[in-house]
């Protein structure tokens, strides 16, 4: 039997959304060494700025966007730690997702189940992300709520799509 539409649009999206997840994983792993560098960028900005001598109000240092600044890069000490460690479950929950829609595209038997599992461990970990950031209360962390909240719903849809489609092409595989 021909694979159903809905299971190479929901395959097709799935991996995109696991590719991405995977950039963003790496991304998440060098997210205090890039925090760190640009610490440093920021503070040899705002010396610079400082031993500037000038009356002239354009002139002046932006004081206001350095306190902004230094809002954001203030995490806790804790947060570096849990960067790294996130971004590597990240990358496995990612990869399981690609793993679980190529699964569907191949209309393998096991392959809504999996689907179901990755599509879930996925929102899961998400909210546990979620709830972390707003622990350590921080502006970066907030940012990775709210990208993670979109893929929370990009999961739910992608699930409701799953759960209301036609499955007859994955029983007959099993035959």
């Amino acid at each position: 039997m021909k694979r159903p539409t809905w299971a190479t649009v929901v395959g097709i999206i799935g991996i995109i959304i696991g590719c991405f997840g995977i950039l963003g994983a790496g991304q998440l792993m060098m997210m205090p060494k890039m925090m760190e560098i640009q610490k440093k960028v920021w503070s040899g900005m705002q010396k610079a700025m400082e031993k500037l001598e000038t009356t002239n109000p354009q002139q002046m240092p932006p004081t206001e966007m350095f306190k902004a600044f230094g809002k954001m890069a203030d995490v806790p000490d804790w947060f570096t730690t849990y960067c790294v460690m996130a971004g590597i479950t990240a990358f496995f929950v990612s990869g399981f997702f690609v793993f679980s829609s190529i699964r569907l595209l191949q209309t393998k038997p096991t392959a809504i189940k999996l689907f179901y599992l990755a599509a879930g461990l996925s929102i899961g970990f998400t909210i546990v992300k979620s709830v972390i950031a707003m622990a350590a209360m921080s502006f970066m962390g907030m940012g990775l709520m709210m990208g993670g909240m979109f893929g929370v719903v990009i999961n739910v849809v992608l699930l409701t799509v799953v759960a209301t489609g036609n499955k007859e092409a994955f029983a007959l595989h099993e035959a």
